[in-house]
């Protein structure tokens, strides 16, 4: 994406054109704002609250004591074995459930990125790669885990104001109908394809906007969602939208 690069042609924007009035805010990080403002990148989330984790309770269950059973008289039929399902060869994802991530790959675009974990920041947002990191993808482990079999895995990538960050990449050659491919470096695997791409201003955003309670479902049909920053603003040297690639598990 190149310095002055705007809103992308062709993208479907989150409640049409910037209606005049007040302006919604989302919650962001300061301090935040000017470690990117130093380095000339970002990928913040969208502010939500945190889950409260229950704590587990005693069992009050009494063991039941079982009897063994008497064998079975000769000449039996033995009862019918069920059969083990087998894969579908057709079929990308093998994981049967959620894993801890460490590569994404496009390979529609030959792109290999390296994947971290990422909880909740000090102030009480959704996490994102070191600022540093041009290549890393974070999944924000507060969402559904990728192979899970619903909700919204949401991941994050960096742009950079002068170009040549994994967001940059994604904005210009992501397109409906790429294959995302998920792995955890022993054998599970979970495989996504592009189907919607959004944008969302950050100034007529917040957490109530069917955008915002789409990004954070915990339910539904599995889905990816990766978010990027785009159109960055030279005169408050931040960003002043979101891209969101939605894509669903095959």
């Amino acid at each position: 994406m190149s310095e002055d690069q705007g809103g992308g042609v062709g993208r479907r924007v989150a409640g049409g054109p910037k209606p005049a009035g007040p302006k919604k805010s989302l919650i962001i990080v300061i301090a935040s704002l000017i470690a990117l403002a130093l380095i000339g990148g970002g990928a913040f989330w969208f502010t939500q609250r945190k889950n409260t984790v229950a704590q587990p309770t005693t069992s009050t269950h009494t063991p039941v004591e079982l009897t063994p059973s008497a064998p079975a008289a000769p000449g039996s039929p033995s009862p019918p074995s069920t059969p083990t399902p087998e894969a579908d060869p057709n079929r990308c994802t093998t994981a049967t459930e959620g894993f801890k991530p460490t590569e994404l790959q496009i390979e529609d675009l030959g792109v290999t990125s390296h994947m971290m974990s990422v909880s909740y920041d000090e102030d009480g947002n959704p996490g994102s790669p070191p600022l540093d990191d041009l290549q890393g993808t974070a999944w924000f482990n507060g969402s559904p885990a990728p192979g899970s079999k619903e909700g919204v895995t949401m991941l994050s990538i960096h742009t950079y104001r002068h170009g040549g960050a994994l967001g940059n990449r994604l904005l210009d050659d992501l397109e409906n109908g790429a294959t995302l491919k998920v792995t955890d470096g022993d054998g599970k695997v979970a495989c996504y394809d592009v189907y919607d791409e959004v944008k969302v201003w950050m100034d007529e955003f917040d957490e109530e906007d069917p955008e915002a309670v789409r990004l954070h479902a915990k339910d539904g049909e599995p889905n990816v969602a990766i978010v990027v920053c785009d159109d960055f603003n030279w005169d408050r040297e931040d960003w002043d939208s979101r891209v969101i690639w939605y894509a669903k598990m095959v």
